[in-house]
């Protein structure tokens, strides 16, 4: 996302930060770096150094207790005036089968275990407003999983698949499910998000930084 931000806007520089290393290849542009590390260490970035800062997807690695603490960092890097944009999945599936449930409950259970309980991200515009952001706006957007819906529902169904097996060896350790029946449920969605035709939940909301001393 950084990448192409960067290429869409190359007069701006964007910084990516992530707990998983990139790689800088040929294609990269200039304008874009990249710096490793673990939000919940806290971000090495300058108070008010950034005039946007865009988070997605951690709902599923943010304990909930956590974020008041990470919207403080956010907004501690946003420059006044400037604009924090999250964007987050939470469990809410439209006409899921027994498959997508499934795994949804095992999701649950093992988050529950880490204290995250990404169930609560439809409520990212009300953290923002609770983390001293102003002009808050929020959206929700239904999406199609499968090939049913298009380019955009086999985008998010490849997304999907590609993260969820990794909950394989927790699934096993926490909830004693064998490796077998969890490898027979992950094997069966694709066919049932076709079949359901299932919709995934996804969460926008942004804030804005105040000026100190005026609302902005």
């Amino acid at each position: 996302w950084g990448c192409e931000m960067a290429m869409a806007y190359p007069q701006i520089q964007v910084i990516g930060f992530d707990l998983e290393k990139t790689i800088r290849t040929p294609s990269t542009p200039h304008s874009y770096h990249f710096q490793h590390g673990n939000l919940l260490d806290g971000l090495p970035f300058a108070t008010q150094q950034f005039s946007y800062v865009h988070q997605r997807f951690l709902g599923a690695a943010i304990p909930l207790n956590r974020w008041p603490w990470v919207l403080d960092e956010l907004r501690r890097v946003t420059s006044p005036s400037g604009w924090t944009d999250l964007v987050e999945g939470g469990t809410t599936f439209h006409h899921a089968g027994p498959a997508t449930k499934q795994i949804v409950a095992w999701w649950d259970a093992i988050s529950a275990s880490r204290r995250i309980d990404a169930s609560q991200m439809s409520r990212i515009g009300q953290f923002l407003k609770q983390g001293g952001f102003s002009s808050v706006q929020t959206k929700t957007e239904i999406l199609p999983v499968g090939g049913w819906g298009g380019r955009l529902g086999r985008l998010l169904a490849q997304d999907i698949l590609a993260g969820w097996p990794s909950m394989r060896p927790l699934a096993h350790s926490l909830l004693q499910v064998p490796h077998e029946q969890f490898d027979s449920v992950i094997g069966q969605l694709a066919t049932e998000w076709e079949r359901y035709h299932t919709n995934y939940e996804v969460y926008f909301a942004c804030g804005q930084v105040e000026i100190q001393g005026r609302g902005v």
